[in-house]
């Protein structure tokens, strides 16, 4: 959950100044799996547990989902240490906003494609450029209209054996993620500072500790 706690914090800022959500509609995702093997395909929604949504089988396996709003994240299985994740924080104030993150984990390459013109992302590395590697990466954060079609492939270009990664990485992750929540913090209070009360109740939930 302390993972789920960063990544919504890195979302969450980067709409900081909307503040509130419209509902014009659901978004669709389509989860398509081109890897050699099954993906036990996992959600974790903001305040939830992780749950799995799909299991896409071998080689060709596929789901579609409609989703109205919230943040969530999806990743390959419920090693959530070291998974790739694609997190979303749907329809604010008519926009989705989308990522793909890698700064503590990696398991799985992945490309991420819009049907509303918004930018596609490609991960087939631990490393890759597009994701979101360090705190305050927010140049990895896009946005695009809500109401439309994400397509979400693993091993876009069929790639084989899952990948494996070293444990020592935990220690690092959890000093990652106190750097994103200080961050977050900071930029949550001089954000109030010039919205209006009434809007204070939503920051609230989304700066809610989930440690």
């Amino acid at each position: 959950m302390a993972k789920f706690t960063g990544i919504r914090q890195a979302l969450s800022a980067a709409v900081m100044v909307t503040l509130c959500v419209s509902w014009t509609g659901a978004t669709t995702i389509d989860f398509k799996n081109l890897c050699a093997y099954p993906i036990n395909l996992v959600k974790t929604r903001f305040l939830e547990s992780p749950v799995s949504e799909c299991q896409l089988t071998a080689s060709g396996g596929s789901c579609s989902k409609s989703y109205d709003d919230g943040l969530m994240i999806f990743q390959s299985g419920r090693d959530s240490a070291n998974a790739t994740m694609v997190a979303f924080n749907l329809d604010v104030m008519g926009q989705d906003y989308y990522m793909v993150a890698v700064e503590d984990g990696y398991n799985v390459p992945l490309k991420l494609t819009t049907s509303t013109g918004g930018f596609n992302i490609t991960c087939t590395e631990p490393k890759c450029p597009e994701g979101y590697l360090f705190p305050n990466d927010d140049a990895k954060i896009h946005a695009t209209a809500t109401g439309g079609t994400f397509t979400l492939t693993f091993c876009p270009v069929g790639d084989g054996a899952p990948v494996a990664i070293s444990r020592v990485r935990i220690a690092k992750q959890k000093m990652a993620l106190r750097r994103i929540q200080a961050a977050a913090n900071q930029q949550s209070q001089e954000a109030r500072k010039t919205v209006p009360q009434g809007l204070h109740r939503f920051r609230l939930a989304l700066d809610f500790d989930l440690e």
